[in-house]
């Protein structure tokens, strides 16, 4: 006993006093204690919520709209390629034998890739040129996929943000080895992170100013999945309250082909014959894809827009195959069995699976073995398993397949159907589908309005990608019900757009018409979005209507006063940074003007009443925006109170002023006061008692002005003018100007 501790001493003399029935009920208890905890059900991992995506996808697809059309037409996203990157004609055999060639001329590629605006990135031309292209491509839909979520770029700075980007290809490198090495050699400090794998999310972080783990994952065909994978399990361990994760791949040189050629992976026929009896490889493709990340509980918290969420994620590696790249039915089945179980699902549920499915005659089988394993058990006629893959349409986007491909299933169990398979006639001999197991040939509803009463379950799909590394990747997506929120417009709605150039508002302005073709569109999402989910750059436009069609009209009318702006080159000099906020007497405007905004804004009503109580007598206003009491005022007075009200109900919204001024002597005066130089009640007293102008000035007490107060013409600062009353004077009484500073 000597080596046992006092409080085990005194524990076992307390057992020595018991009886032996007592020492039996204590094991009892303790043996029960035991039982319960260890057949208490493990909680499953909270789902990941995807509140924005951002995708630039062979085909024409630019974003998820575009994405889903191409998806529902079953339209062959691939061509032959003439020039478009090199000069096939020297590079094509026929014969795959042949060394340094290639023996197809598919591909499927995106539109544009050698443009960038490296100036809205603040990227000097020099280190443009010297950027693999696929980190200029990251850069955009990055931000893309960042407004895709409804929020700003600017939220994100100095923020717990994880950033997970898949890499594969460095094409860019081989085009820029003359200029590296060589008699022709040029000098460029910006190789070195221009082509970097680590620097394509290293760059992004350091744009957007993020502070969570940041780091470019190359698994091969199997990164941006993987990358996902990470950005899930980092959300889930707190890592980060955002995570950003994707992929991006160009094909850029002839090289990575020609290997893949020698190999004998890709198609001869140029096409991606998935689980066909046609498999003979598949046809390489360009992607970038990037999703905004957060956990569902935080994402419903914050009132995102969630397309879909991700209930569970695994990873693993084949581990020692039939070769280094060959699959391994026992790895897939693992890899699956994992994540149902973090999910806490059984398999009857996942009603889809989004395969891997490059179209090779070795993989497909394996993996399609492999998913019947696990989720082809118990399935029948009237409730299938239903098999596909986006490769067929796409092509192998190979380290965006994996996002694609998630992509692609978020959005079939958000739009509750399921798209055809593309180039599938007849099954594969090597394969053999269980009953209840099928290739998805027609779009069929995923859950039908019975399903929907009688069962209320969440739709499940699956996803595979497998890199040719060993590395696996998988993932289980579910819709996420949305309670419907009936949308009441109250007065006309304010769009704010915004862009670096004039050429590039024009072109946004361009993109925002086509989106207003729809009259569905809730045009109060769309205005509050603009003003409060969008960074505002110099350029600005900004429209207000009352409907879908009036903002349309508006909007038409404006691209057309542009145009012609463009065709005559003429632009006003801009003197101030930021938003400019210009004031005037509203004459017989004011009333209609004030009895809208406090119809339409409770804020208003709010700032209006408090400045009109601390200026005159109290005003109040009823719910129709008319006067509570019998006090009314002329319109320069009403003009005044409406200018302070407003200003204070911009700012309380988070507009950020820079200036405030006036282009006649009301509202230079509602500046001043906007400003905080001079209280309410003393410029009112100033608009209203003429004949004691000079006597009101006397008795001022200027405080520090919150913003600028400029002139509207020249924009040059009026603040010290309201020491002086032969100046104030002399300005005041000033003819409005022809034209106005303007903000940028």
């Amino acid at each position: 006993m000597s080596d046992v501790i006092p409080w085990q001493n005194n524990y076992l003399k307390r057992l020595e006093k018991l009886s032996k029935n007592q020492l039996l009920a204590l094991a009892l208890k303790q043996k029960k204690q035991l039982l319960d905890v260890a057949l208490q059900p493990v909680q499953a991992d909270e789902p990941i919520a995807i509140v924005g995506v951002g995708c630039r996808l062979p085909g024409g697809v630019t974003d998820t709209n575009s994405f889903w059309k191409l998806l529902r037409s079953s339209r062959s996203a691939i061509n032959e390629m003439s020039d478009e990157r090199w000069n096939m004609a020297a590079f094509y055999a026929a014969d795959p034998e042949v060394g340094g060639k290639i023996h197809t001329r598919a591909l499927g590629l995106l539109d544009q890739v050698d443009q960038f605006d490296a100036d809205f990135f603040s990227i000097s031309p020099r280190e443009a040129e010297s950027m693999d292209p696929q980190q200029r491509l990251l850069l955009e839909v990055t931000w893309e996929a960042i407004e895709n979520s409804g929020h700003c770029c600017t939220e994100l700075d100095s923020q717990r943000v994880g950033l997970f980007i898949g890499m594969m290809n460095k094409d860019y490198l081989h085009l820029n080895a003359p200029d590296m090495c060589g008699s022709n050699a040029k000098h460029s400090p910006y190789y070195a992170s221009g082509e970097a794998f680590s620097v394509g999310a290293g760059r992004l972080a350091y744009f957007l100013g993020l502070r969570g783990p940041c780091m470019t994952i190359d698994t091969a065909c199997s990164s941006s999945l993987i990358s996902v994978h990470l950005a899930c399990q980092s959300l889930l361990n707190g890592e980060c309250e955002v995570a950003l994760a994707g992929g991006s791949s160009l094909i850029l040189a002839p090289e990575a082909s020609i290997v893949s050629s020698n190999a004998r992976m890709l198609s001869p026929t140029g096409q991606c014959w998935t689980f066909d009896e046609r498999a003979d490889g598949y046809v390489r493709s360009e992607g970038c894809a990037v999703v905004v990340l957060k956990r569902l509980s935080q994402a419903l918290a914050d009132g995102d827009p969630i397309l879909a969420a991700i209930s569970a994620t695994a990873a693993n590696h084949n581990g020692r195959s039939q070769g280094l790249t060959a699959p391994s039915t026992a790895a897939q089945v693992e890899l699956m069995q994992t994540a149902l179980d973090h999910a806490r699902l059984d398999p009857a549920q996942v009603r889809f699976i989004e395969a891997h499915g490059t179209g090779t005659p070795l993989g497909d089988p394996i993996e399609m073995n492999s998913i019947q394993a696990i989720y082809g058990q118990g399935r029948n006629a009237q409730k299938p398993l239903l098999v596909g893959g986006v490769k067929a349409l796409l092509g192998h986007t190979e380290a965006c397949a994996g996002i694609a491909g998630l992509i692609k299933l978020a959005l079939c169990v958000s739009e509750n159907r399921i798209v055809p398979q593309r180039n599938f006639s007849r099954l594969n001999p090597h394969i053999r589908l269980q009953d209840g197991v099928q290739i998805i040939v027609d779009e069929q509803v995923w859950q039908t309005e019975e399903d929907n009463q009688n069962e209320q379950k969440l739709r499940y799909g699956a996803l595979n990608s497998f890199g040719f590394s060993g590395s696996n990747a998988h993932a289980i997506v579910q819709n996420v019900p949305l309670p419907l929120v009936t949308v009441t417009w109250r007065g006309p709605q304010l769009l704010v757009i915004s862009a670096t150039t004039q050429k590039a508002l024009y072109a946004l302005m361009l993109r925002y018409r086509d989106y207003l073709s729809d009259d569905s569109i809730d045009l109060q999402a769309l205005a509050y979005t603009s003003q409060v989910g969008r960074n505002h750059f110099r350029e600005r436009v900004a429209l207000v209507a009352d409907s879908v069609a009036a903002m349309r009209v508006a909007l038409q009318d404006t691209l057309a006063k542009r145009a012609v702006e463009q065709s005559n080159d003429r632009r006003e000099p801009i003197l101030w940074d930021g938003v400019v906020l210009v004031m005037a007497d509203l004459g017989d405007r004011a009333l209609p003007l004030m009895q809208q905004l406090s119809a339409s804004s409770s804020v208003f009503t709010k700032y209006f009443e408090e400045i009109s109580a601390e200026a005159t007598n109290n005003i109040e206003l009823n719910n129709s925006g008319q006067f509570s009491n019998s006090e009314q005022l002329d319109s320069a007075s009403l003009s005044y109170l409406i200018h302070c009200a407003v200003c204070k109900t911009l700012l309380a919204a988070g507009v950020r002023l820079t200036a405030v001024t006036g282009t006649d002597f009301v509202g230079k005066f509602a500046a001043t006061s906007a400003a905080g130089m001079l209280p309410p009640q003393q410029g009112l007293a100033y608009l209203q008692q003429p004949s004691a102008r000079k006597k009101l000035a006397t008795a001022w007490r200027l405080s520090p002005p919150t913003l600028a107060v400029i002139d509207a013409e020249s924009g040059v600062s009026r603040i010290d003018t309201y020491r002086d009353q032969t100046d104030l004077d002399s300005w005041l009484m000033a003819p409005p100007p022809g034209t106005v500073t303007g903000g940028r």
